[in-house]
């Protein structure tokens, strides 16, 4: 009884790989070039992969933020070109990295245009040309947050964004991020408290989260 359960069982596998077999040739075709259509029996000539189709899309694979820095960890390597959608910051991410045993260099695109209000800083992020109304840490932490888009909403920013956009950087010209107190987040950690810009691009210091200073907003894009 056992052995002919287990040919039983095989015989089902069997089967049920052919089934699947057959709904995958069914659904894409090749020809003798090695050229691959899906929804079509005529892939073009020029074209290693053609897909068609028109009443669907195509989806490649949706990760968050976490799980797409984890490939390289998890595999040891991140192909050069590798594509994913980061469902968090709703854009596409390729690796432009040139080598696959090097820690992938993740570009977004497309790349969003600034808010109104904001100006570039480079292609990953828009700083406010002005800083804002004098308040305490935590609600320029929480009014940063209404600004930006329906997808990403703008933050507080780092001491490392507002460095690079600071004059004495040479990234952009804004005339009043000095002589001024501002919060800046992530000092050296995430949600540390630090006041910038009292004297030039370089000065730094400490105060109460309860203290009032003016704060500059910015938005990854």
């Amino acid at each position: 009884m056992f052995v002919y359960e287990i040919r039983q069982m095989k015989h089902v596998v069997f089967c049920t790989l052919l089934f699947l077999a057959a709904i995958s040739e069914s659904r894409a075709q090749g020809n003798s070039s090695g050229n691959v259509g899906v929804g079509t029996t005529t892939p073009q000539s020029d074209a290693i992969l053609e897909i068609s189709a028109t009443d669907r899309g195509m989806l490649i694979p949706r990760l968050g933020t976490a799980a797409i820095n984890l490939i390289y960890s998890t595999f040891g390597q991140c192909n050069p070109g590798l594509l994913v959608y980061n469902v968090d910051e709703s854009q596409f991410w390729y690796n432009s990295s040139s080598s696959l045993s090097s820690p992938p260099v993740w570009v977004q695109f497309p790349t969003r245009l600034c808010p109104a209000n904001f100006v570039p800083v480079n292609e990953s992020y828009c700083i406010l040309n002005n800083e804002q109304t004098a308040d305490t840490w935590f609600n320029a932490v929480q009014n940063c947050a209404s600004f930006g888009t329906n997808a990403v909403a703008a933050h507080l920013c780092t001491w490392a964004e507002w460095y690079n956009a600071c004059p004495s950087a040479g990234s952009l010209i804004l005339s009043n991020m000095t002589g001024n107190n501002e919060w800046v987040d992530d000092a050296t950690g995430p949600n540390e408290v630090k006041v910038v810009g009292g004297t030039n691009c370089t000065s730094s210091g400490e105060a109460s989260v309860n203290t009032q200073n003016s704060y500059r907003c910015c938005f990854r894009r």
